[in-house]
């Protein structure tokens, strides 16, 4: 499969709420999809009053964040390796 890179230049979140929550999930008969997930970059990212939210009942852990100011330069998500990359 074909795998998608998303290159930005110039990102802005302002005043986000976001919420994740990541349970156990049921047994499933349904076959693994073969989809490969995308790298995300971005040149600048800029976060500005902003709430997170982050609980996994499975590892028992939790993060709660509120961000008034936080920027990155050079940044870079790979989703299919769970890698990130910061500066």
């Amino acid at each position: 499969m074909v795998r998608s890179i998303y290159s930005i230049d110039e990102l802005m979140i302002e005043s986000l709420t976001a919420s994740v929550l990541i349970k156990k999930s049921g047994k499933s008969k349904e076959k693994k999809s073969n989809s490969v997930l995308p790298r995300i970059t971005a040149n600048k990212i800029q976060i500005n009053n902003t709430n997170l939210s982050y609980g996994d009942s499975i590892g028992k852990q939790s993060i709660i964040a509120g961000i008034n100011y936080l920027k990155f330069k050079d940044a870079s998500i790979d989703l299919q390796n769970q890698n990130s990359h910061i500066k």
